[in-house]
C-alpha cells in the first residue's frame, strides 16, 4: 500500500472513532474539557503571574468565558469532522463502484 492510501485509512479510522462515541461526548471532551477548561487555565496564569491579578477574581472569570466558548468550539469542530468524514465517504464511492 502507498503512504497516501495508509494516510487516509488512518485518518478515516480516526474520523470513525471520533464519530462513533458520538456528538455530545466530543464536544465535552474536546470542546469544554480540552479546549476550554485548558485556555481558561492558561488565561488565568496569563492574568496571574503577567497582570498581578487576584486568583479568585481571573479564574473565576476565565472559568465563566472558555468553557462555554469551549461548547461551542466543539461544535463548530463536530461539524467539521462531520463534514470531512461525509466528504471522505463520498470520495470512496465514487472511486469504488460496487458492481
Amino acid at each position: 500500500m502507498s503512504d497516501m492510501s495508509d494516510f487516509s485509512y488512518t485518518k478515516q479510522a480516526k474520523l470513525e472513532t471520533l464519530i462513533n462515541a458520538g456528538k455530545w461526548r466530543f464536544v465535552i471532551v474536546h470542546g469544554v474539557l480540552g479546549w476550554g477548561i485548558s485556555t481558561a487555565f492558561f488565561i488565568y496564569l496569563i492574568d496571574h503571574f503577567v497582570m498581578n491579578t487576584q486568583l479568585i477574581n481571573s479564574f473565576t472569570q476565565a472559568l465563566m468565558i472558555y468553557p462555554p466558548a469551549g461548547f461551542i468550539f466543539g461544535l463548530v469542530m463536530w461539524a467539521m469532522i462531520k463534514n470531512e468524514h461525509n466528504k471522505m465517504f463520498a470520495d470512496l464511492s465514487h472511486h469504488n463502484p460496487q458492481q
